[in-house]
């Protein structure tokens, strides 16, 4: 196959190039707060069709859409899945921007924008690729799939759920050191009734909990709230404490996780001994 068409209307069509950046980033998808992408897929959709794609586009939440379009081609040869997101990171109160972060501007050679790294740059290279070879009449022999999804930048309530579920089970129930970096994230802060610990202070928190316990364990969230929007949980619950002397004992916990890229970075919790009083500093104990 001779590309050199191909590569011809790369170089000569940069501009072009560069415009279908600016025109997704324009579109404000920042998540959080999410629920704003529809717009955006609407773009993506009708720039495929006429690439001779089949769209399927559907509401996964409410404004915020997936879009699939798909090429079919020879079902003896192996598919091309194409993949990228059109949510963005949000927008944090200290970020010094000199120019709206929706309009994409060139500095020093380089695209700056919200999203142009990660990912409407990407996006617009695989969606321009498509467009050159549908200019020079070059079919891919298999099926060919572009899939542009939302929920990248931003963890919805059943995954939040998910986390918070398996790092109370892989670290507290079962006291797995090991486990952790799983889960929290190594800038992690707790406050526990007031006493600061950072990520290795609390994993020297769960060494110590080894020493002093034969079992721990949350049976179940009396209360439970997940608050997508600012990615924080919501926990009121009851420890059962086994201590390594075998008495029992139960700890009430009021607590608040921040999560962050699939990682929780921020614990504040209240706790309470119900009956053994020496249990109070079980959330701190180093």
């Amino acid at each position: 196959m001779d590309l050199t068409k191909v590569t011809q209307q790369i170089a000569s069509q940069q501009d072009d190039l560069l415009e279908l950046v600016k025109q997704l980033v324009a579109f404000e998808t920042p998540a959080p707060p999410a629920r704003n992408t529809r717009e955006a897929q609407n773009f993506v959709a009708d720039y495929l069709r006429p690439l001779g794609f089949d769209i399927d586009q559907w509401a996964l939440y409410d404004n915020d859409d997936i879009v699939v379009g798909t090429k079919n081609g020879d079902s003896t040869y192996q598919s091309l899945i194409i993949n990228g997101h059109i949510d963005v990171a949000s927008l944090n109160p200290d970020e010094q921007w000199s120019f709206s972060p929706f309009e994409t501007v060139i500095q020093d050679d380089r695209l700056i924008g919200r999203g142009v790294s990660d990912m409407k740059g990407g996006l617009a290279a695989a969606l321009f690729a498509l467009k050159t070879l549908h200019d020079q009449n070059i079919s891919l022999p298999g099926k060919v799939l572009f899939e542009s999804v939302i929920g990248e930048e931003l963890m919805e309530k059943q995954e939040m759920k998910t986390l918070i579920e398996d790092a109370y089970a892989d670290v507290l129930n079962n006291l797995k050191v090991e486990k952790i970096e799983r889960y929290f994230d190594t800038q992690y802060l707790q406050t526990t009734d007031s006493v600061n610990s950072t990520f290795n202070q609390f994993k020297q928190h769960i060494v110590a909990l080894q020493k002093v316990t034969r079992k721990i364990q949350v049976t179940e969230f009396q209360e439970e709230m997940f608050d997508v929007e600012n990615q924080k949980i919501f926990l009121h619950y009851v420890v059962n404490v086994t201590k390594i002397d075998g008495k029992v004992g139960h700890v009430e916990v009021f607590a608040v996780f921040t999560v962050n890229e699939n990682k929780i970075v921020r614990c504040e919790e209240l706790t309470r001994a119900l009956d053994d009083k020496t249990l109070n500093d079980l959330g701190s104990k180093q």
